[in-house]
């Protein structure tokens, strides 16, 4: 079995750099395989160079650019291999690959997460607690979308992501959204958990207004196409089955 983590890189500033570097390197520490996606980064991509794989593309945000590492990674993939969807501003922790595993085969999960930290230095004390605060500790027992787990299969049959998105936010909604229409049984686990610098990558301080006002199209664009508020539904479109430490 072969593991593929797809993770898309434009903001590659010093500090930036150094969480891709450090990303890429922790994945690899667990024999994966990275595709990384160069979206038409505006700084120097050095850090990429010890990718297995790069996709290089011009800049048309996060769908596309995870698609087009997704696409790399559907063509390596056999029908047993996992598609690992990861932003390059976190670093997984904790036995994440032999939990994954007891997820696709205890739970018969078509999808697996975990919880993100914003405390480097925390340990996870495997809390359901929708967005506990405590101790510098960050987590969010809704399904995120910055590290998930996937067989080929479920791309196949759910499609990826869509690319009317603009910039970077709503899509993973959109994804797990379409999921679990089509029945694929969500699975998270405290068990599996990763430090997250979260907006780390989203938002430079000329950025931020541009940024925000397309994530308020993306809602609306998400609302026109299903009918529903996005925001106002999130715990309806994003709760998922929860395993229990």
């Amino acid at each position: 079995m072969e593991i593929y983590i797809v993770m898309p890189h434009y903001i590659l500033n010093d500090e930036i750099a150094k969480l891709a570097y450090n990303a890429i390197e922790a994945f690899q520490s667990y024999n994966c395989k990275v595709i990384s996606v160069d979206d038409g980064s505006p700084h120097p991509t050095e850090c990429l160079k010890f990718s297995d794989y790069i996709v290089s593309r011009e800049n048309g945000g996060f769908a596309k650019a995870m698609n087009s590492g997704i696409k790399k990674a559907m063509e390596l993939a056999k029908e047993d291999d996992w598609i690992v969807c990861a932003n390059n501003d976190l670093e997984p922790r904790g036995n994440w690959v032999e939990e994954t595993e007891r997820c696709f085969e205890e739970f018969k999960a078509d999808l697996v997460g975990g919880l993100g930290c914003r405390s480097y230095d925390a340990v996870n004390p495997y809390q359901r607690d929708n967005r506990v605060s405590e101790g510098g500790l960050f987590m969010d027992w809704l399904f995120p979308g910055g590290f998930f787990i996937v067989k080929r299969k479920f791309f196949e049959d759910c499609g990826i992501y869509d690319e009317n998105y603009e910039h970077g936010g709503v899509e993973d909604i959109d994804l797990f959204y379409v999921a679990k229409q089509k029945g694929k049984r969500l699975i998270m686990t405290p068990r599996i958990w990763y430090w997250h610098k979260e907006g780390a990558t989203r938002y430079s301080e000329t950025q931020k207004d541009t940024q925000r006002e397309a994530i308020k199209r993306n809602e609306k664009y998400f609302e026109k196409k299903y009918g529903i508020d996005p925001i106002k539904n999130l715990n309806k479109i994003l709760t998922c089955n929860y395993i229990n430490p």
